[in-house]
């Protein structure tokens, strides 16, 4: 168990805070449970061939069960992260629900009667909102694999993370509303925008003219948005091969040559929509986040 969870909690206008009003402080209790689980095995042995792995994995599965937040109209009205709330995870994603655009084209979505309400229409319950899942995963760990023949090794690894979802990344806003910021425009969803009545019929990005209300928040938290994050992910793999006895009647005790090759990329993803779930391209803002360039390296060891 854990008490006290330090987040920013709204307060009062009239203390005069910045950061739109919020006060870091303790809100919230969180009940946990998991699991770490570390197996090393060798599959095969024969004189000339062998293959090893490690398998590791860590599960965590959480729940709030005391809160200090009352209000939830910040949320509610168009922001990614949630506030810790009663018999929900840590870092929970709610989103609104989808009902497209009208004929104006301004984000609808359903509340929680079922009843299509408009970016003008403020929402007040959580229930008005779906819960899609959590942002942190509940699976997560590692797998690698050495094989080796004779004197040439050959060492993998990959790492995963599942269970859990996150929003797809969109445009910020309309650089003509707020000002230029250069990541606003970068998203492709962009270009497929609102811009004539009847194009609600093709598209469910909401139109630059006009936008108001809680629009484009209410598009970009949408169950429209939620995809799964779930991925393998290929951190190395290594090609060595021991010299030690070609050099063991010289100054040498041993020698290796080594081939390395790390960040190497995604080998699986659940979602469709060709996104890096550890490295969204857009996130606020102008801060935009590039995954690591691949890494290529010879190692040579000498022993003496």
């Amino acid at each position: 168990n854990s008490d006290d969870l330090i987040q920013d909690f709204p307060v009062s206008e009239f203390y005069g805070l910045p950061n739109n009003n919020t006060l870091t402080r303790n809100t919230a209790t969180l009940r946990g449970e998991g699991v770490d689980i570390n197996l090393n095995g060798e599959w095969l042995r024969t004189p000339e061939f062998s293959i090893n792995s490690t398998f590791v994995l860590s599960y965590n599965k959480n729940e709030v069960t005391d809160s200090r937040y009352e209000n939830y109209s910040t949320f509610l009205n168009g922001t990614a992260s949630a506030p810790p709330i009663v018999d929900y995870p840590l870092n929970s994603i709610f989103a609104f629900r989808s009902a497209g655009l009208d004929e104006n084209g301004s984000t609808i979505v359903y509340d929680r009667n079922g009843d299509i309400v408009d970016a003008f229409t403020p929402l007040t319950e959580i229930e008005d909102m779906q819960y899609m899942g959590t942002q942190t995963p509940k699976y997560y760990g590692s797998f690698a694999t050495t094989f080796t023949y004779k004197k040439l090794s050959l060492y993998a690894l990959a790492t995963y993370k599942l269970d859990y979802v996150l929003f797809n990344p969109s445009f910020g806003n309309y650089v003509s509303r707020y000002g230029s910021f250069e990541a606003y425009d970068l998203n492709s969803d962009i270009a497929d925008r609102w811009r004539a009545p009847g194009d609600e019929v093709n598209t469910n990005v909401p139109g630059a003219q006009g936008l108001g209300g809680y629009s484009l928040g209410r598009y970009l938290y949408s169950t429209d948005r939620v995809i799964d994050g779930d991925h393998i992910r290929l951190r190395e793999i290594s090609l060595s091969y021991d010299f030690s006895d070609l050099v063991a009647n010289s100054f040498l005790r041993n020698a290796s040559l080594s081939l390395t090759a790390r960040n190497l990329g995604l080998i699986w993803r659940a979602n469709d929509d060709d996104i890096d779930p550890d490295f969204l391209p857009y996130t606020s803002g102008s801060l935009i986040r590039i995954p690591p360039t691949a890494m290529y390296s010879v190692g040579v060891n000498l022993n003496f």
